[in-house]
């Protein structure tokens, strides 16, 4: 890469004094290096890509957002009683309220009075990339903190939610494992939510890592059929509408561990498949993302990026398997 930018820099600077010419070249130089070496952000799938509901209802004002969990407890059997009998069975109910205090996250740009003007006489506006790559880094924030959380704020993120029990493959090692254990590890934990909610559940997304997702991209069903271990689960799992991979995604086992911004390494090959529906899962964002106007700061000025975030909630938990082990 230094080769190109110092090849650029030389055509630059041999066309820089060459007459009216020069100024043509000058300017389309410059603009072919912003574009080779303008940064790239990773995809937001968890904040527009439809893997989680985004729920904005409490409002910008909220300073804290809770919800309740209602709880059945039944002490009798099959209901059926003696027309005489005084001992009837009794179903109650138990209320736990959950609450996440709601935190802002903001980012920023700057820009003078002197780029402004270089812009108006230009043909490229820095203050408009800022904007972009700055609404870029807050989304980035955004997804991030939904998929690992923020350990120094007290927020649990998706990937390993410690209100989700973890579930390991029962062959496990997909890489090394055939078609059919992999096919019979995936069943299985259709099995658990369908299980686990009595049949009234069953999940509609699942969630690899990169690794995962590639042995399944490569792995043949059979030696007789052209499909692949992917393109045959998808086939045979219709109810499952979307499929997608994430290269942050880690499990808990094989020493894998977590830094200071909820980031993991090591741990094993890992799955998560759920219900995407708000009443499984949501996504806590009183405030989205909103500019505020433009700040004077002597000859310069600062645009903010701002919005406010709550975490995650999770009533139905039975209704989500994280599948380690792979």
């Amino acid at each position: 890469m230094d080769h190109i930018q110092n090849y650029l820099s030389d055509v630059r600077r041999a066309h820089r004094n060459d007459g009216s010419n020069g100024v043509f070249t000058e300017q389309a130089t410059t603009a072919v290096l912003s574009e080779v070496f303008r940064k790239k952000y990773e995809q937001h799938k968890w904040v527009g890509g439809g893997l989680i509901a985004i729920d904005t209802s409490a409002g910008p004002g909220a300073l804290a957002v809770a919800w309740d969990d209602v709880g059945y407890t039944d002490d009798g059997d099959d209901g059926f009683i003696s027309d005489i009998s005084t001992d009837i069975a009794t179903i109650d109910v138990n209320l736990e309220r959950k609450s996440n205090t709601v935190h802002t996250i903001a980012r920023s740009y700057c820009y003078s009075d002197i780029e402004m003007n270089a812009a108006r006489a230009g043909n490229y506006d820095p203050i408009v990339d800022k904007a972009s790559r700055t609404r870029e880094a807050w989304e980035l924030n955004l997804n991030n903190a939904i998929r690992f959380g923020v350990p120094s704020i007290g927020f649990d993120g998706f990937f390993r939610n410690p209100s989700l029990t973890p579930v390991t493959a029962l062959t496990g090692t997909w890489a090394t494992a055939t078609a059919d254990e992999i096919i019979a590890d995936f069943a299985e934990a259709i099995t658990q939510i369908r299980t686990s909610t009595s049949g009234v559940s069953e999940p509609d997304t699942v969630v690899f890592d990169l690794t995962t997702w590639t042995i399944l991209e490569q792995k043949q069903k059979s030696v007789a059929s052209d499909k692949n271990v992917l393109q045959w689960l998808r086939e045979n799992y219709p109810f499952i509408r979307t499929w997608t991979w994430d290269f942050g995604l880690r499990g808990q086992g094989d020493g894998g561990t977590v830094d200071d911004k909820g980031r993991y390494s090591g741990g094993s090959n890992c799955m998560m498949m759920y219900k995407n529906d708000r009443t499984v899962l949501r996504a806590l964002l009183p405030m989205a993302m909103t500019p505020k106007g433009p700040q004077e700061q002597g000859l310069s000025w600062k645009t903010i990026f701002w919005g406010r975030f709550a975490g995650l909630a999770i009533p139905r938990p039975k209704e989500i398997v994280r599948l380690e082990g792979l």
